[in-house]
């Protein structure tokens, strides 16, 4: 029960918007010289298949019993002894959920210790035997069920309530990329290379980085059909660093859609640098749907808004990549468009952008470009470097604003019609 119980409290901090990763004690992997060689297991494997169908009936058929039951029959099986049982274990618990406490469990207990406690006073008993054979009696129930009644609310009595089911070997290419997610979140820096995406993916690729909220350079192959992407990695983020790498472990499974792909990190692992080098050749089945990008509620939120508002603009979530310059793309969160056709886009920068913003702002005062606004948030906004960013920056008081929390539809109506005004 201890090790379910573990493993089951590591599920909380790792599941994030339905994606969810191995922890570090579950990582297997190499090292040799500079270099980190993820220990894959191969999903077409007859053995491994069967221990995953094994695991994956084991929670079909406990929905609806106690977790600790689950974790009994597990471990004193032979599937609970596998080398990669616990990490699969993790991954099956990730698409569980038990039935929540909603308080009527500790309400129950103080009632029933209450009258436990009158019961003694009003009379004396020769044995304890005898003291819960009549308190079963008095509350019409048996000992068992009273005893369980007391500790529902307890780590071995909480139930399974769903288990949303799995093939196996989508488990087993899921068990893969979670090894490669949690790596990557030990990364200082990720470079991908895509050679000559199709329009469907470099689109598919930019909106998948840009709602991960990532800080990238894209730098674009000279005939104009290769892509490589710089990304800083969490060790690089002095802040927030974990919600940062997971943002990160979050992406990499849109790069498994890609035809051709190679990436790059820098990791540092127990205090020493080394290497992970991976390519499509890696043969991992993406979980996500493809053309599945994750939005964040807000952005759907503001669309909405925006759309309920009426006016000259539709909003809808930005799909394209606007270049600016030198090689240099910014990706719109939301794009407006007229019953004519003409575009507006917006790019909004949080905290996670800010080592941008002053890059893009140079960018566009020197080319002056029009149908794009950029949106700041105010956490950055009054630093004095960024304060000072936006104060100079001719383009930003044409076509910027800045906002609390996230662009209301008034706010970006107005900068609309700003925007207009100039064109």
């Amino acid at each position: 029960m201890k090790l379910l119980l573990k493993v089951r409290a590591n599920i909380l901090s790792t599941n994030v918007a339905g994606s969810t990763m191995l922890t570090k004690d579950l990582l297997r992997y190499r090292n040799r010289k500079d270099r980190v060689y993820p220990t894959l297991v191969d999903p077409q494997d007859a053995g491994l298949l069967r221990v995953a169908e094994g695991m994956i009936a084991i929670f079909q058929r406990h929905v609806g019993r106690r977790l600790s039951e689950l974790d009994e029959e597990l471990n004193c099986s032979e599937l609970g002894q596998h080398p990669h049982a616990a990490g699969l274990r993790k991954l099956l618990l990730d698409r569980s959920s038990e039935v929540e406490d909603d308080g009527a469990v500790a309400l129950r207990r103080e009632q029933l210790l209450a009258q436990a406690q009158k019961l003694r006073e009003e009379v004396s008993f020769a044995s304890l035997l005898e003291f819960q054979e009549a308190f079963a009696k008095a509350q019409g129930s048996t000992i068992s069920l009273l005893q369980e009644q007391l500790y529902a609310d307890l780590p071995d009595f909480r139930v399974l309530e769903e288990f949303e089911t799995i093939a196996a070997t989508a488990l087993l290419h899921k068990y893969n990329c979670a090894q490669i997610q949690g790596l990557l979140m030990m990364a200082e820096d990720v470079e991908i290379q895509i050679k000559n995406p199709s329009l469907e993916e470099r689109r598919s690729f930019f909106r998948s980085l840009k709602f991960q909220r990532l800080m990238t350079e894209i730098i674009v192959g000279e005939d104009a059909r290769d892509i490589r992407c710089k990304l800083s990695g969490p060790l690089r983020i002095f802040q927030n660093a974990q919600s940062y790498g997971l943002r990160l472990a979050q992406f990499f499974p849109y790069v498994l859609h890609l035809k051709k792909w190679s990436l790059v990190a820098g990791l540092k692992v127990k205090g020493k640098y080394f290497s992970l080098e991976l390519d499509q050749k890696v043969g991992i089945e993406s979980h996500y749907k493809k053309m599945s990008v994750f939005i964040p509620p807000e952005i759907t939120s503001f669309i909405d808004s925006f759309n309920e508002r009426g006016g000259t603009y539709k909003a809808s979530v930005g799909i394209d990549h606007v270049p600016i310059g030198q090689q240099s793309y910014c990706f719109p969160d939301v794009t407006f468009v007229t019953a004519k056709g003409a575009k507006v886009h917006l790019e909004i920068f949080h905290r996670w952008h800010a080592g941008q913003l002053g890059a893009r702002l140079n960018a566009l005062d020197q080319i002056g470009l029009r149908g794009l606004l950029v949106g700041v948030a105010e956490e950055i906004a009054k630093s004095t470097e960024v304060s000072q960013q936006l104060a100079s920056s001719t383009w930003f008081k044409d076509c910027g604003f800045t906002f609390k929390t996230v662009p209301t539809p008034k706010s970006v109506a107005a900068a609309l019609a700003r925007h207009d005004a100039l064109t």
